[in-house]
This record gives C-alpha cells, structure tokens and sequence, in this order.
C-alpha cells in the first residue's frame, strides 16, 4: 500500500532569517494552528436550528467556524446560541481549537441571561468544556464541579449537553461518550433560557511570546554561524529559539542510521513528528549546488509521498528564502551516508504542554538592556561559555569595524535580519499600545522614528544586494553613513520606549 504523509507547515513564517530561528516556527506558525480561525465546531445532534450568533463565525453545513480577523489575534470571544426547550440537547465534536493563554476553552452552556452571555462563568447557570491545559471542567451556578478532569486532543473531542427540565447532564469523550455528571439546578424559573456554544479565546500566548521575545540583537563578525543574531535571556539556543510548543529529542547521524535510516524517518513522520537535519543539497532542485556541488545545509522533513517515491523538505533557497523542496528515496539515502556531525531533531509539536504568559516586566527589561547593550545572559552566565559579542546598540560598532563590513557586504543574511529587526520593534509599538503599555499620545510619538528606521534598513538591505552585484565605493560609505544614522534614531527610539513605558 502506497502511502503518504504531510504535516501542517508554513514556508511564510515571522522570523525567517536563519535557520535555527525559522524551521521551528515553520511548525508552529502552521495556519491549522495560527491561522484565522480560532475554532471550529460541527454540531452533531441538537433540538433547535435557530441559532443566534455573537462575534465573527462563518458556517458550511452544520460545521461553524470563528474567525477572528484582528491584528494579533487577541480577545476573540464569541457565542452560537438559542433559546431553550423543556428538554433540550446539544452535541458537539471540536473540530479545531487554537492555542490561547492563559486558557482557552470551547464550551456548551445554559444561561437565563441573554445580554451577558460572554461575561464569565458567574452568568451562566451551568458551563463545561474543553480546556487545552488540563482537560475538561463543569461549573454550575459559578462553582466548579467536581469531575474526574481528563486532558483530550480538541481535534477529536466531542461534547454534550442535556437539558430535562431543572436537571442538566453532561457529557465528553473521544470515541465513547462518558457521562460526567448530573446536577439538579435551583434557579431555574418562569423566565427564558438559552443553550449555546461558547468559544472563549483570551490573549494568544503564541503572540505574546514573539513580542517578548527577539527584542535584542548580538553581533560577532568573527562568527562564522551567528554574526547578526536574536538574543534573549538565557542565550541557549536550546532553550531561547522559538521552541515552546516543541518537544525535541536528539539523536547523532550514526544513531539514526542503526535505528532505520529512511524507516525511522517515516516512522517519525508517521506519528506527528517532524524531522530537522543537514541534507545534501546537490540533490535538491532548485539550488545553485543542484548536481554540481556537495554541500550539507540543515533542513526540515514535514513528510513522504511512497507514490513519487519523495521526501517533503523545507529548507533555504540560494537567495536565503524558505522554499518546498521534494527528494527522491535514493537521493535521501546517498545523502544520510555523507558524513556528517550535527545531530538529527526529531520535534512534536505539543501545544498544550508549555505556556509563556505575556510579561510587560520581562520586556522593559529586554529592552533597557538592549538600550544600555549589555550583555543579556548575566543571568544565567554561569551556565554557558563566554563569547566575544556584542549587543544591543553595540552591535552597530562591531558592524562597523573593517570585518564587520566585509561581513555585512557579503553575508546577505545580515542586512536581513536587521530590516527584520526593526520591522518587528515597530510592530511591537502597536502591541504594547493594545496591551494598554503605551498610550495612543506614547504610540503617535514613537511610531515615525519606527518607521523611519525600517525605511533605513530597507534601503541597507537593497545597498548590500546592489553592492553584491556591482561593487562600488559609494555603496559601501552610503552603507557606513546608514549604520550610523541607525544606530542615532534607534537610540533616541529607545529611550523614548522607556520614558513612554507606562506601570
């Protein structure tokens, strides 16, 4: 039986510069987990077919879906209800349920009170539902009920709410419905009630991370791996990559051959993991090395098709863009021999097993240091070896040093990350302003020194490429002047972040 497997993946992810930052967030910004859609729900067994809508859902059939359509994918609250009968029934499956922190849930709830209905757990006479962290819950009258709580995969959980009169039960499971308890309620009068569905989807943790973390940039024009790079906290890039929703285990080249080679990667695939290692690029179509030249450079198996006989790849593109690439089971197998030291990732993508609340503290801190270009791992120094970089806005001395030109007029990954830099730092202005951290007065005054230096950086980036083309010394001190100009604005940016800075 021919078979084939594909994982969710994205080749448009935020950061895109190296690989170390962007393969992992080629998994975890996958549009089935990032996307627009914070929920889907089909309703399986229901009394009514009036439904009233609150919030953005669009439906196909009996399946209902929750579009939130705003900038960071925050606050996207929503309700599906109608009013309800003596005895009335509700059956769901969970189709699809965003990652949210510090909780999000897809609940079913019964409420005498059908202006409030997105209020809180106090309005409802009873509520229950999926919770990603640690399973599903029911609370009756604002008090938590005592269940037997246990986690299930959204993708396949089903729910179920029974209404006989003052006697509500409920329901959930995966494959077989169990019964999880039944509650006489005492406020149930004269007056309507309504049955529904509930998508609560609070702050995504998944932007709150970004936006706390890549604030400061380090700088080593000796490094031939990491010139210009992201720096946070614990400055390991184990721990301080975009790796929170990952789980990653280690395996050298030799070990994965004993263990099956190309069965083992299929395998992996085949249980939901993805696989992160140096292919040769001779056999991928497209790269300039393709068929001519040997050279090992890290990518990602997202999956298999036995029918073209190919493996799925994501890797970088000669221009330094993420690409698709496709090759073929032979190919796979000549490069697995070519000798190699890195290690093989083998990553899951588990969403409920890490959550990173949004710190305003852990920001000001990033970005003070940033602005004073310290060194951000004094805190766990200790731990790791010391290095010869630079950081924060020190990072533009180092550049500007006659090895630090001749790095960024070559290395056109360089120029890149600092556009991408300053891209995401202006972007942050909005954020922290929706985060109620700066003003609309503190926004108005520091987004055209932002925007200004993505300009600078823009046009860095097109200096370097024309540079690389046609070298010429007028590039080359335009580039110089830029640096400078950069490093002034960013500078007098900072500290208005700082004085801005509100709480």
């Amino acid at each position: 039986m021919k078979n084939k497997v594909a994982l969710p993946i994205t080749v448009n992810p935020n950061i895109t510069s190296y690989a170390y930052y962007a393969l992992p967030q080629c998994i975890i910004q996958a549009p089935s987990r990032v996307g627009d859609i914070v929920a889907k729900v089909t309703i399986k067994d229901t009394v009514s077919d009036e439904w009233k809508e609150i919030g953005h859902w669009q439906r196909t059939q009996n399946t209902w879906s929750v579009i939130d359509d705003s900038r960071f994918g925050t606050d996207c609250n929503a309700c599906l209800y109608h009013q309800a009968f003596e005895e009335d029934y509700i059956q769901i499956a969970i189709d699809l349920q965003r990652y949210s922190g510090p909780w999000g849930a897809v609940n079913l709830f019964l409420s005498n009170n059908e202006e409030d209905l997105l209020l809180g757990d106090n309005e409802y006479l009873c509520r229950f539902g999926s919770f990603i962290y640690d399973g599903v819950h029911w609370y009756v009258e604002g008090k938590e009920q005592k269940l037997h709580v246990t986690p299930y995969q959204t993708s396949s959980l089903e729910l179920v709410l029974n209404r006989k009169g003052n006697l509500v039960e409920v329901y959930a499971g995966n494959r077989e419905l169990q019964l999880l308890g039944r509650q006489e309620l005492h406020r149930l009068v004269d007056e309507p009630l309504y049955i529904g569905i509930q998508v609560r989807h609070e702050d995504n943790t998944f932007y709150s991370w970004f936006f706390s973390n890549f604030i400061s940039l380090s700088c080593d024009a000796n490094c031939i791996h990491r010139r210009l790079d992201y720096t946070a906290l614990s400055k390991h890039w184990d721990f301080d990559l975009p790796n929170y929703f990952l789980d990653m285990n280690y395996y050298s080249m030799d070990e994965m051959l004993e263990l099956g080679g190309m069965k083992f990667i299929k395998k992996c695939l085949e249980k939901n993991k993805y696989l992160e290692l140096k292919v040769d690029q001779y056999y991928l179509s497209g790269r300039e090395e393709y068929g001519s030249q040997h050279h090992l450079h890290q990518n990602l198996v997202y999956g298999y098709d036995d029918g073209n006989k190919t493996f799925m790849l994501i890797g970088y593109n000669n221009g330094g863009k993420l690409n698709k690439y496709r090759i073929g089971y032979k190919d796979m197998k000549k490069s697995l021999k070519r000798p190699c030291l890195d290690r093989v990732k083998v990553i899951c993508y588990e969403q409920d097993g890490h959550g990173y609340p949004f710190e305003k503290e852990y920001v000001k801190k990033m970005l003070k240091g940033y602005l004073q270009s310290e060194n951000a791992s004094v805190d766990t120094e200790f731990l790791l070896p010391q290095d010869h970089r630079k950081y924060g806005l020190d990072i533009y001395d180092e550049l500007m040093t006659e090895q630090g030109m001749q790095v960024f007029l070559s290395d056109r990954r360089v120029s890149y990350v600092l556009w991408e830099h300053k891209y995401y730092m202006k972007e942050r202005i909005d954020y922290l302003t929706q985060k109620e951290i700066f003003n609309n007065e503190g926004r108005d005054l520091l987004l055209p020194e932002a925007e200004q230096l993505v300009d600078i950086s823009f046009n860095l980036r097109n200096l370097v490429q024309k540079y690389q083309m046609r070298p010429e010394k007028t590039n080359v001190k335009l580039i110089q002047q830029g640096l400078l100009e950069m490093k002034e604005k960013e500078k007098s940016l900072l500290v208005k972040m700082m004085e801005c800075w509100r709480g």
